[in-house]
């Protein structure tokens, strides 16, 4: 763990010249190789720490001119399990990804974009990237250096016999602060997650921890809390807040953000009991006050956020399954089971008004909330 040199990206795609020429301008962010399908070689995977792979693949008169059907994968997912197989004897491990314009002939009946992490889950993939505008061009960069990165930094080995040593590099893998008085905490949220760190985990390379943390984890509200969790528990707007972080306010939750593997990957992250932690020790053990921790955290920062109008919000989802701007009142909210929602995440929402209107949540209400669902109709 820890290498200091670039990231190694390798981008296999029918329109190589073009996506060259598109690339040309992140090359001081990782080493990018674009290649044909056809001029792919076994050094390319190997070399690799991350494969994207376009999914139409309609340039390649190559392939078309072979006669036998198994010779002739006919888009990028056929063509990245492939190349997947070579990557197997490879000594480090190898992340595999679609990137395609095309996400919509994949996933339905949800916009791709909202469920970029099941689509990937499905597909026997790390994960899934739209071809976007240029200004989409950014953040995909910085994902795949993310994720590139991440792969860099998995541990080279992991000692199934012992528990103790899984658990420090666990630890180290996610970066856990060691003097964190949490830190014990953190690692038994960890745990409660069901990570695959006993028999998958080796096999894989850790890839299949990585899938974890990238599938499973960072989408959903678990030991990991987004900028929407952090506003709820600290009884502010979701608005408030993120114009806070752009200040000086961010580096008073400095100590309890999330900083390991895939860090940002999907925005800011923070250790949920980083924030109970810190919210116990401000409020001096009156952590469930929304004024006096408004008033403490104006204190130590000059910027007073606005509250929220529940004294008990919550995090609740549209029709999409992404989070609302603003928290809602438990009294206007029902509890909703999503196909893929983990059961130890915290539970998904959704307000009375939404499921009444789109009929695929209102079959998601919870038994235990439908009764109340009926009488609020």
């Amino acid at each position: 763990m820890g290498e200091t040199t670039q990231p190694h990206i390798l981008i296999v795609d029918d329109e190589a010249d073009q996506e060259r020429s598109a690339l040309d301008q992140w090359k001081a962010a990782a080493h990018f190789t674009v290649l044909h399908p056809q001029d792919v070689t076994h050094d390319d995977i190997w070399e690799a720490d991350v494969v994207l792979v376009d999914y139409r693949i309609e340039y390649w008169p190559q392939r078309d001119n072979i006669g036998t059907l198994s010779l002739q994968p006919q888009d990028g997912l056929a063509l990245a399990a492939i190349l997947r197989a070579h990557a197997r004897s490879a000594p480090s491990p190898t992340a595999f990804a679609l990137r395609s314009a095309h996400l919509n002939e994949l996933f339905r009946p949800l916009p791709p974009e909202s469920r970029l992490h099941i689509l990937a889950r499905a597909l026997n993939l790390e994960w899934v990237f739209s071809k976007s505008s240029s200004s989409g061009m950014v953040e995909m960069v910085h994902q795949v250096v993310t994720l590139a990165s991440a792969i860099r930094n998995l541990p080279p080995t992991w000692p199934l016999d012992n528990l103790d040593e899984t658990r420090r590099l666990v630890e180290q893998f996610m970066a856990i602060p060691e003097d964190a008085s949490w830190a014990g905490q953190a690692w038994q949220d960890v745990e409660a997650c069901h990570p695959p760190i006993h028999e998958l985990v080796e096999q894989s390379h850790g890839l299949a921890f990585l899938r974890w943390l990238l599938h499973r984890i960072l989408p959903y509200p678990c030991f990991l809390w987004d900028t929407y969790r952090l506003a709820a528990r600290l009884r502010v707007t979701h608005a408030s807040l993120r114009s806070a972080l752009d200040s000086n306010f961010s580096s008073l939750l400095e100590p309890c953000r999330y900083k390991g593997a895939l860090i940002d990957f999907l925005g800011l992250r923070w250790w949920r009991c980083g924030i109970e932690a810190f919210i116990w020790e401000l409020t001096e053990g009156e952590p469930f006050d929304p004024q006096r921790i408004r008033g403490l955290l104006a204190q130590r920062t000059g910027i007073l956020l606005e509250p929220t109008i529940s004294l008990q919000p919550l995090v609740c989802v549209d029709e999409n399954y992404q989070p609302l701007s603003e928290a809602c009142d438990p009294a206007e909210a029902v509890r909703i089971q999503p196909d893929d929602w983990p059961p130890y995440a915290e539970p998904a929402w959704t307000t009375l008004k939404l499921a009444r209107e789109h009929p695929r949540l209102k079959a998601l209400v919870l038994e235990q909330d439908r009764e109340q669902f009926i009488e609020d109709c």
